[in-house]
């Protein structure tokens, strides 16, 4: 997969006024949540139109990055539209999907994706919130010999 340059300029692929991709040189980049994966058979799915505006602006590569966990798919353009199949899902724009075993995964070692269990539920309201540590209020907080134990502290 061909890298993109950092001082390339970034253009925008936006649909109904709304940005759903990033195109950084040749490479397109799209961020998920992974309820937007197609459950059945799992893949993901990139808008029709969105494909359409990559074209125009020479894009070889795809990357989609899932919020929460990090993964990276990756795939060229090319290998996207030969393998993929096309459905309207939920009242929504018509998409292709590629199959997750089409794509190339990785891990995104930087990514600010939560990691596990740092994610909770509020109670009342069931909103979510990210709690760094993973750790519920009802824990005490690690005490110091704890950490020396663990090599955090010496």
């Amino acid at each position: 997969m061909s890298q993109s340059n950092s001082n390339t300029k970034v253009k925008y692929i936006k649909i109904g006024g709304k940005v759903v991709a990033a195109v950084r040189g040749n490479l397109l980049d799209i961020r998920k949540h992974e309820n937007h994966l197609l459950e059945e058979p799992p893949a993901i799915g990139i808008a029709v139109e969105t494909i359409r505006q990559a074209e125009r602006l020479r894009v070889v590569d795809i990357k989609v990055t899932i919020f929460e966990t990090g993964q990276l798919y990756t795939s060229t353009l090319e290998h996207f539209k030969e393998f993929s199949f096309e459905q309207a899902r939920g009242g929504f724009e018509r998409q292709r999907f590629l199959a997750l075993d089409y794509w190339t995964a990785s891990l995104d070692v930087q990514s600010n994706a939560p990691k596990a269990g740092e994610i909770r539920t509020a109670k009342g309201n069931g909103k979510k919130f990210r709690n760094p540590r993973g750790l519920l209020k009802s824990q005490p907080a690690p005490k110091i010999e704890q950490l020396s134990l663990l090599g955090w502290m010496k």
